[in-house]
Parts: C-alpha cells; sequence; structure tokens
C-alpha cells in the first residue's frame, strides 16, 4: 500500500503544533514532522509580500489509520466472520461479481472516471463485505478510487473512501462482517432509487465510451 503525504504552510510553531496535535488526536494521520523556518515570498493584494511561515509534512492521512479506532476494533472483530462471497481484486476490477449493482458501478467508473456518491459508498461497501481482512478491503478501494475517478485523490473522494469504513460516522447496531460500522445493502439501493434504470443508463454510457475509442487498461 502507498503513503500519500501533505505539505503544508502555518504562521508559526505554535499554529503548526495545535493543529498538528489536533489531527493526531482525531487519528486523521499518521505523523505530522514540524520542519524548520521557511522564508516565503507571495503576491498578495496586488503586492508583492514575505513572510516567516512553519512548514509542516503530514503522513497516511488517507491510510487505514485515518480510520476511526472505534471502527478498526469493529471490524477487526468481525473480520473473521463467514463472508456472503469471498472476490477478488482482480474479479472486482473487471466488474466479474455476482451483483449487478455493484458492476454497473464499476463499469461506470472504469469507462466515465464518474460514480454518483451514493454508489460510491454502495461499492465501497461491497468491498468490505467480500474481503477478509477490512485493510486490505480499504487498500483496495482507496487504490480503485484513486485510479479511475477523476476526483480521485481530492479531500472529498479519499473522505468518502473513510467514510466507507466509518470515518465522520457513528456505531451503528451490530451486524456480522461490518460489526457496528454502517452497512448498504442492494434492497437499500431498490427502496430509494430506480436501480435497474441507473444499470440500464451506465450500459449505454459505456457502450458510447467504448465506440469512442474508450478501454480502461
Amino acid at each position: 500500500m502507498s503513503t500519500v503525504s501533505v505539505y503544508a504552510v502555518f504562521a508559526n510553531a505554535e499554529e503548526a503544533e495545535r493543529i498538528g496535535r489536533t489531527v493526531i488526536e482525531e487519528r486523521l494521520a499518521a505523523c505530522i514532522n514540524i520542519l524548520g523556518p521557511i522564508r516565503s515570498i507571495y503576491r498578495w493584494k496586488g503586492k508583492i509580500e514575505s513572510a516567516d511561515e512553519v512548514v509542516t509534512y503530514t503522513e497516511d492521512y488517507d491510510g487505514w489509520r485515518a480510520v476511526p479506532a472505534w471502527a478498526r476494533a469493529t471490524l477487526a472483530r468481525h473480520a473473521p466472520d463467514p463472508r456472503p462471497a469471498l472476490v477478488t481484486r482482480d474479479e472486482i476490477e473487471r466488474a466479474a461479481t455476482g451483483d449487478p449493482y455493484f458492476n454497473a458501478a464499476m463499469r461506470e467508473m472504469r469507462f466515465t472516471g464518474y460514480l454518483h456518491n451514493q454508489m460510491r459508498m454502495y461499492w465501497g461497501k461491497k468491498i468490505l463485505e467480500w474481503t477478509a481482512d477490512p485493510e486490505a478491503a480499504h487498500a483496495t478501494a482507496l487504490a480503485l478510487n484513486n485510479r479511475y475517478l477523476l476526483d480521485g485523490r481530492d479531500p472529498s473522494s479519499f473522505a468518502n473512501i473513510g467514510w466507507i469504513f466509518g470515518l465522520h460516522d457513528r456505531p451503528w447496531p451490530e451486524r456480522p462482517v461490518f460489526g457496528t460500522v454502517r452497512s448498504m445493502t442492494a434492497g437499500g439501493l431498490e427502496r430509494k432509487s430506480d436501480i435497474a434504470a441507473y444499470v440500464v443508463a451506465v450500459d449505454r454510457r459505456v457502450a458510447e465510451a467504448q465506440q469512442a475509442g474508450v478501454f480502461p487498461g
């Protein structure tokens, strides 16, 4: 699994330490490095300005350790639970699963670079459900999200992946596989949307993309 780092600049060391401690306390990153002062030169309101600032270097802000401790713990407790199916990463990426809604979402991602957030949540929850190791499920979801979606690696995008595993959410009633992390089901999609029409629309968009010469690697 790759490590992603963030470079940030603060007005002074005190501000950098305060924000850095908050980020670590909230488990939003694995480590914050506060570097020495730098001199920045920039344009501000039509004038050239300069200022002394402090740099921080943030590691692994979108990784598994950014998932809340309660969520990681409950998923670990339920990792031995029997899965309805075990699906490989290759089958997931090729949209070769037994779930037509998931397959449509994966194909839409690969051929258009777009996925409505409701479907991204369902897509990610199924990866969690089909993978015995929740950390591996997170790595798979993050890697495919970053590879195929136009907003991959954007803060709102990797935060959505974190949400699948409990970030910015609360514990729900405990159930197999998910523990107290929120689950999503095909039945829920069918109650809340015309999911059959979505599958038809994706088939049409994929066919149009193929006619235009789009064939994801």
